[in-house]
């Protein structure tokens, strides 16, 4: 989750890794370059939902599903996944950040 270049760069490293990435960002327009953004566009493995936020993921022995807010009309829906990489800054903890995360060890 993130839209920046950190995020983005990061969501293309780990196409190398997971057989699909989903890019989740809740403006209309990612604020990486475009450089970047062309680079996680070509691969087969990545897929961008712009216009979301992440309101929460489910887990049962890991994590099976996120539920995303479209920000635009409210509508929510459920994004199957095996794991969720949150990148919102560069610095882990913000002051600021509205969202609490908790982790389990199975989330891990």
């Amino acid at each position: 989750m993130g839209g920046g270049d950190a995020a983005v760069e990061e969501a293309d490293y780990l196409t190398r890794y997971a057989s699909k990435v989903h890019l989740v960002h809740r403006r209309d327009e990612f604020r990486a370059s475009k450089l970047l953004q062309e680079r996680a566009s070509r691969t087969r493995r990545s897929k961008s939902f712009a216009t979301r936020s992440c309101l929460k993921s489910r887990q049962h022995q890991g994590v099976t599903h996120a539920v995303l807010e479209d920000t635009g009309t409210g509508e929510r829906s459920n994004l199957d996944v095996g794991g969720v990489f949150i990148f919102a800054d560069s610095s882990p903890i913000r002051s600021s950040s509205k969202a609490t995360w908790t982790t389990t060890p199975a989330a891990i």
